[in-house]
């Protein structure tokens, strides 16, 4: 579905289907947004972004992204 969409060939309406089921066209995308999102409030809680590296965050490896 994804490559069909990347092409601009999915029909709109299993397109509104996928969407409203939850479906991510960019996971790579969404996985780096997520990992930006727990940094920031890393940042925000911590008053740096010196992660560790065996550090995790909500079940992410965060210290070594």
């Amino acid at each position: 579905q994804r490559q069909l969409y990347k092409k601009g060939k999915i029909d709109e309406s299993y397109r509104q289907c996928l969407e409203n089921l939850g479906m991510s066209w960019d996971p790579l995308a969404d996985k780096w947004e997520r990992n930006l999102a727990l940094l920031e409030g890393f940042v925000e809680r911590e008053g740096h972004c010196d992660v560790l590296v065996r550090h995790e965050e909500d079940k992410v490896k965060l210290g070594e992204w």
